[in-house]
């Protein structure tokens, strides 16, 4: 695939394989090529034939060829089709689910992320591909419209701002999926771009979006998703503002923009960030009580098991950070205990 390639005839390991693991027969007509699947035999002939195609792949994938396909993996593959979106607003806590554990074999969209890392994580293809999509992550004015689009409500009612959201919803997707190779191609760094615009975008939408908006929250959600995948590279000195935002998601009470989509993302988040002992947890410490009532009501609303499991862990994390803190108050234990029996109660019907 495109990860192997190497546009060079002395390191490709489809040539190396033809011309180290063969012997020339005593009547020189015929080769045993060793192969990753087994022992084939081929004549000159044959092996000049592979030779061939292998330098004919060398002439397809040109570096424009390379920018080409991740433009088109990104900007039309991995756009979020209508019937996804319709699946979304169907069941917001159905399609969390649905979304970690689609395949390539039912869903072009998962297909394009592969051909994009394929793209991006090859030799050649990094030099070429990485530079394009930290050019895009480094296009702070546009990311800040299409944000501002869905805070109003207008990406809904246009047809230009729906696709901007769609499109910029695909390029932090291709980002997050590839952080590695965009840090070790470009030199980006996930931690300065989230102090510069990825934060106070979030910050944004939770504070601007209009009430009586029909949007779907799509980058609240990609925003979210994409901190839950690189939570500790979020740079110390920012993490008391990214805990009020999550704190604001996971208390605020369901609605349009702060569906379950999001709001199992914001858990995850939360999950990955009480492993951290850092002293900006203070704020879960301070509204312990909410938080802990509000993911009680988060499981209680939940149908999957999974998804009530990562509620609860969420719950058990913020115990486990309490009692470190020796601040676990009577109220505070009650709360935590009171939700229990009814859990128990729910999760034995849910099983029988």
């Amino acid at each position: 695939g495109c990860r192997k390639y190497e546009p060079d005839e002395q390191t490709n390991a489809a040539i190396g394989v033809i011309r180290e693991g063969t012997s020339v027969r005593a009547d020189g007509t015929t080769k045993r090529t060793i192969t990753a699947s087994g022992d084939a035999f081929a004549t000159p002939s044959t092996l000049s034939a592979i030779e061939h195609a292998v330098q004919a792949v060398w002439v397809y994938f040109t570096s424009e060829r390379m920018a080409h396909l991740a433009d088109l993996a990104i900007r039309k593959l991995m756009i979020l089709s209508s019937s996804r979106l319709e699946e979304w607003e169907a069941d917001s806590e159905g399609y969390f689910h649905a979304d970690s554990s689609r395949s390539s074999e039912d869903d072009i969209n998962v297909c394009a992320q592969a051909l994009y890392l394929s793209l991006v994580e090859s030799k050649l293809g990094n030099a070429v591909v990485a530079p394009r999509i930290v050019g895009m992550l480094q296009d702070l004015e546009s990311q800040a419209a299409a944000a501002r689009m869905e805070a109003s409500g207008d990406a809904g009612t246009s047809e230009a701002g729906a696709k901007d959201v769609l499109v910029l919803d695909a390029i932090y997707t291709a980002a997050g999926i590839s952080l590695n190779a965009l840090e070790d191609g470009t030199g980006f760094s996930f931690g300065a771009f989230f102090d510069t615009y990825l934060l106070p975008c979030l910050e944004m939408l939770l504070r601007d979006q209009k009430p009586e908006s029909t949007n779907l929250p799509i980058l609240r959600h990609r925003m979210v998703w994409l901190i839950a995948a690189n939570t500790f590279s979020v740079p110390e000195a920012s993490r008391s503002r990214l805990y009020q935002a999550i704190l604001t998601i996971i208390v605020a009470n369901e609605s349009r923009q702060n569906d379950k989509m999001v709001k199992l993302t914001a858990a995850q988040v939360l999950n990955n960030s009480l492993f951290d002992r850092d002293e900006s947890l203070v704020i879960f410490r301070d509204h312990s009580d909410s938080i802990i009532n509000a993911l009680y009501a988060l499981a209680s609303g939940c149908e999957e098991y999974d998804s009530k499991s990562l509620v609860l862990s969420c719950v058990s994390f913020v115990l486990t950070y309490l009692i470190g803190c020796g601040t676990m108050s009577e109220t505070t234990a009650n709360a935590a205990v009171g939700p229990l029996a009814q859990i128990w109660s729910e999760a034995v019907d849910q099983n029988t």
